[in-house]
C-alpha cells in the first residue's frame, strides 16, 4: 500500500474519531450537564444531536423522568401518643436542576437516593411525632403525608431534586408490642360488645313493656266497644220484644209460657201443682 494511501486512511480514521468525540446525543428522557476539565459549563435539556469540545468536554446524562425511591429497611418512629410504628415508605422524585444535582451528588444516583431517604425519614419522624397512631393509620394519613412531602421537597430543592410525593406502604407495630396491643383491642371490643348487648336488652325490655301497655289499652278499648255494642243490641232486642208484645200480647204470653215449659219440664223433673197454679194456665185453658 502506498504511503499516500496510508496517510489518507489514517487521516480519515482520525477525522472520524474527532467527529465522534465532538458530538453527543440527548434523548427524550434525558438531560445532560457538560463539564470541561472538571468545571461545569452548561446544562443541555433539549433532545437531539449536540456538539462539544472533543477530548476536553465530558457529558453527564441524567434521567429527567419521575423516579421511585423505595428503601428496603423499616424505620421505627414514635407517635404523639408514645406508640412505636415500624414504617415502610417510598418517595417519588425528579431531577429538575441537573447542575445542582451534579454538584450535590457527584457520586451518582445511589448517593441521591440515600440522601433522599434520610430527608424523608427526618420529615416522617417530625410529622408522625405530632400525631397519634390513629391519625397516622386511619383518620389523617393523607394530611400527614402531604406535610411530609412538602418538608422533604423544601429540603431537597437545593440539590436540584423535586419530591413529588411520599407515601407509607405499611405501618406495623413492633412484634414485642403487638400482643399487648391486640389484647387491649380484644378487651376494648369485648367492652363495646357488652355495652351494645346491655343497650339492646334495655331497648328490648322497653319495647316489650310498651307493646304490653299498648295491648292492654287495645283490649280495654275492645271490651268497652263490646259492651257498648252488646248494650245497644240488648236495648234493640228489648225494644223489638216490647213492640211485638204490644201487637199481640196473647201470642207473646203464649210463647213465653212455652219457653218456660221447655226449660222447666223434662223426664227427670217431678212437679206437684194444683189445678189453680198460674204455671199450668195454658194447659188448663186448652183441655
Amino acid at each position: 500500500m502506498k504511503p499516500k494511501t496510508i496517510g489518507w486512511l489514517i487521516g480519515g480514521v482520525a477525522a472520524f474519531v474527532l467527529l465522534l468525540a465532538s458530538v453527543y446525543t440527548v434523548n427524550q428522557r434525558e438531560q445532560a450537564v457538560i463539564t470541561r476539565l472538571g468545571e461545569i459549563r452548561y446544562a443541555q435539556r433539549t433532545p437531539g444531536l449536540h456538539l462539544k469540545m472533543p477530548f476536553v468536554d465530558q457529558v453527564h446524562t441524567f434521567n429527567k423522568m419521575m423516579m421511585e425511591s423505595d428503601p428496603t429497611q423499616e424505620d421505627q418512629i414514635y407517635t404523639a401518643d408514645k406508640k412505636i410504628l415500624l414504617v415502610d415508605n417510598y418517595a417519588i422524585w425528579q431531577i429538575v436542576d441537573p447542575i445542582q444535582y451534579l454538584q450535590a451528588f457527584p457520586g451518582g444516583e445511589t448517593y441521591a437516593e440515600r440522601r433522599l431517604s434520610e430527608v424523608v425519614f427526618s420529615a416522617l419522624r417530625q410529622e408522625l411525632g405530632r400525631h397519634t397512631q390513629d391519625d397516622v393509620v386511619v383518620t389523617r394519613r393523607e394530611t400527614v403525608m402531604d406535610s411530609v412531602t412538602a418538608i422533604s421537597d423544601r429540603a431537597m430543592r437545593q440539590t436540584g431534586v423535586r419530591v413529588l410525593d411520599t407515601r407509607i406502604k405499611r405501618a406495623d407495630l413492633p412484634p414485642e408490642n403487638a400482643q399487648s396491643v391486640y389484647g387491649r383491642m380484644v378487651a376494648e371490643r369485648q367492652r363495646e360488645a357488652t355495652r351494645y348487648r346491655s343497650h339492646g336488652e334495655r331497648e328490648g325490655n322497653r319495647i316489650m313493656s310498651q307493646a304490653d301497655r299498648d295491648a292492654q289499652v287495645l283490649l280495654a278499648r275492645a271490651r268497652q266497644r263490646e259492651q257498648e255494642v252488646r248494650g245497644r243490641g240488648d236495648s234493640r232486642a228489648i225494644e223489638t220484644y216490647a213492640k211485638a208484645y204490644q201487637r199481640d200480647p196473647a201470642f207473646f204470653e203464649f210463647m213465653r209460657s212455652m219457653e218456660a215449659y221447655e226449660s222447666a219440664l223434662d223426664s227427670q223433673t217431678v212437679f206437684l201443682l194444683s189445678r189453680q197454679s198460674p204455671f199450668l194456665k195454658e194447659f188448663m185453658q186448652r183441655r
